[in-house]
């Protein structure tokens, strides 16, 4: 009898990976720079648009962050790429 396979949570970035790709090319193109800081064990997140930095209120541990940034350029991506 198979087994059944238990269901992962997949990142974004991986489901769509050409997608994202583009994302952070484009991110980087325009000095959109997403990045962690370490804030004891956790992480926080600094978002650079341009002359702009923003600092996220949550920390992450080291298994999230990268998911969270992958996930901040695709939005960055999404929200902005469509409107030029």
């Amino acid at each position: 009898m198979p087994r059944k396979s238990k269901k992962k949570d997949i990142p974004e970035h991986l489901l769509h990976h050409k997608e994202a790709l583009k994302a952070i090319s484009w991110c980087f193109k325009r000095y959109i720079k997403a990045y962690p800081v370490p804030c004891g064990t956790q992480y926080h997140i600094i978002v650079e648009d341009g002359l702009k930095r923003f600092k996220s209120p949550k920390t992450y541990n080291k298994d999230e962050w990268s998911d969270v940034i992958w996930g901040i350029y695709l939005h960055y991506y999404r929200k902005n790429a469509n409107s030029l």
